[in-house]
């Protein structure tokens, strides 16, 4: 599997702050990501308004549409251009990623998961990644849950963190590059050679 040296990635305690901060990072001139953020935006965005005391939305990447930077508001940060992710996200708690298609591993996941954030993402967006639903991530292609999602983790740092806690230690079983290592060192000293 895709691997990183975690002890590079430091941990990133979920911040008790009045509003949480709910970031995406990515080279917005894929059309998959632009066909990705037309339905968060028309069924999703949409319809947490109610919360716009509790949560504010922060995109940044290269080749940003103007039909995003329009949306600009209080409520929703815009930042156009190359972005380094780490320092972005640094006080930043939930990384959302919706994704219905294209394919391979979104590194951009495991990455944030070793930094300990929260991730809701789709279907397609965990493709790859042994993560499960509920324990050390949220996923769904359902409007309604994304809405569900945000709403609870607008109002429950506990569930920010007790998530944010179990993808860094989901990264530090499977994907970190020590463990892997060992893995297949440990493998290949338990293969028994076939006889010809």
């Amino acid at each position: 599997p895709f691997g990183i040296d975690l002890s590079t990635i430091p941990f990133q305690k979920p911040i008790r702050s009045k509003k949480v901060k709910i970031y995406h990072v990515g080279s917005m001139n894929w059309i998959p990501h632009q066909e990705a953020f037309r339905w968060f935006f028309e069924h999703v965005w949409s319809a947490v308004g109610s919360l716009t005391d509790k949560i504010d939305l922060y995109m940044a990447g290269t080749g940003m549409p103007k039909w995003i930077e329009e949306k600009t508001d209080e409520n929703l940060i815009i930042e156009s251009g190359y972005i380094n992710g780490f320092k972005y996200s640094k006080d930043k708690d939930v990384l959302i990623v919706p994704s219905f298609s294209g394919s391979g591993i979104r590194i951009k996941i495991i990455e944030a998961m070793a930094a300990g954030k929260t991730i809701i993402t789709t279907k397609n967006g965990a493709m790859g990644i042994d993560c499960l639903h509920g324990e050390n991530i949220l996923i769904s292609d359902r409007p309604e849950d994304w809405i569900d999602y945000i709403t609870e983790l607008a109002d429950s740092p506990e569930k920010r963190e007790k998530l944010g806690i179990n993808a860094r230690q989901f990264c530090a079983n499977f994907h970190d590059h020590n463990t892997q290592a060992q893995k297949f060192i440990n493998k290949l000293h338990t293969t028994k050679p076939k006889l010809h």
